[in-house]
């Protein structure tokens, strides 16, 4: 059985949140990279925008996240799409002990084959071509 364990104590600062890098993985070959990225109270990621699409889903927690200027309250259980160039970044207000919210992250790259991209007027992501 292959299980990742999101490691507290090895976590890297990286976009301006603690982050650990799950894909690569050498037991799967993915077309998409995947991280947890713990933001800590009172911090905020980078702002962001590049060229793949990205997908994340808060696990625990709650957070305020920015999309293109939009903002709105992001809490254990959403999942968020983001379009390629999407602006996003993601804030922790709250007060809440150490580590929280907790944020998985799959971003695919829209050069590889097996994810296709948006269509004039389409931006669902196509994972079966």
């Amino acid at each position: 059985m292959n299980v990742q364990t999101l490691d507290r104590d090895h976590l890297h600062h990286e976009s301006g949140v603690q982050t650990q890098r799950l894909c690569p993985w050498p037991v799967l070959n993915a077309p998409f990279e995947g991280s947890w990225f713990v933001v800590h109270p009172g911090t905020a990621s980078d702002p962001d925008r590049h060229h793949d699409y990205e997908m994340w889903i808060a696990i625990r927690g709650e957070a305020l996240i920015d999309v293109d200027g939009e903002r709105r309250r992001f809490a254990a259980g959403d999942i968020l799409y983001l379009p390629p160039y999407t602006g996003h970044r993601v804030f922790n207000d709250g007060d809440r002990g150490p580590g929280q919210p907790i944020l998985g992250a799959a971003r695919a790259r829209a050069e590889r084959s097996a994810c296709r991209g948006p269509s004039a007027g389409d931006n669902r992501l196509d994972w079966t071509a």
